[in-house]
């Protein structure tokens, strides 16, 4: 086989991998770009159940009946938490996108999206109405699921940031600091969950005792 024929077969090989390589790199810049849309949107998650668990915590020592606490409390999730940015329409394509890269890391991101949409939608009203032992009964099994939901989202968020880099992970490391940091010093629940959620409060004062 002379030069005149290696030649254009050589080009065309060279050619042929040249373009599968660029459409490789042009697949992982994508799925990076993903990853970090889906990352961000995690770690705002993180913080609406940071957020939520605080306020809960110091919801209690607030002197309400269980009907007005469990009116707070389900309003409060309803409005303020997997909202906007966080929703389940906003979380879905991402976690859909992912999934080629990392399947299994998405099935088990996609379990717990799943059952955050459940907590939210949970309310405990019959319980509170019925029998104050009972309504703290469930609702501290139900605080303590979030707990759990929470450590998982954590180390979620922990993994997706190690894809980065190391300084994407110590940076997320120091967020999460600061917000247990924060959880200690707050000392009212207007503190924590500020102007919008005190005229939540006063409007759920104002319904249930109409």
């Amino acid at each position: 086989m002379t030069w005149s024929v290696l030649i254009p077969v050589a080009s065309v090989v060279i050619g042929w991998a040249l373009g599968i390589l660029s459409q490789q790199l042009s697949d992982e810049r994508n799925q990076k770009r993903s990853r970090g849309r889906l990352l961000a949107k995690l770690i705002l998650l993180e913080g609406q159940i940071s957020t939520a668990r605080k306020a809960m915590s110091h919801l209690k020592q607030i002197d309400l009946s269980a009907s007005e606490r469990e009116g707070v409390r389900a309003k409060m999730l309803q409005r303020h938490f997997m909202e906007g940015p966080t929703s389940l329409d906003a979380l879905l394509p991402l976690i859909d996108e992912s999934a080629a890269a990392t399947p299994i890391a998405s099935v088990r991101l996609l379990s717990i999206i799943e059952l955050l949409s459940k907590h939210k939608k949970t309310t405990l009203r019959e319980m509170a109405s019925a029998d104050r032992n009972i309504y703290d009964r469930h609702l501290a099994i139900h605080e303590a699921g979030l707990v759990a939901l929470h450590k998982e989202i954590r180390g979620i968020c922990r993994a997706y940031s190690l894809r980065f880099s190391v300084f994407s992970y110590i940076g997320l490391e120091m967020r999460f600091f600061k917000s247990e940091r924060n959880f200690k010093k707050s000392k009212n629940l207007v503190s924590i969950i500020g102007a919008d959620y005190s005229d939540l409060l006063r409007e759920d004062f104002s319904d249930s005792r109409a």
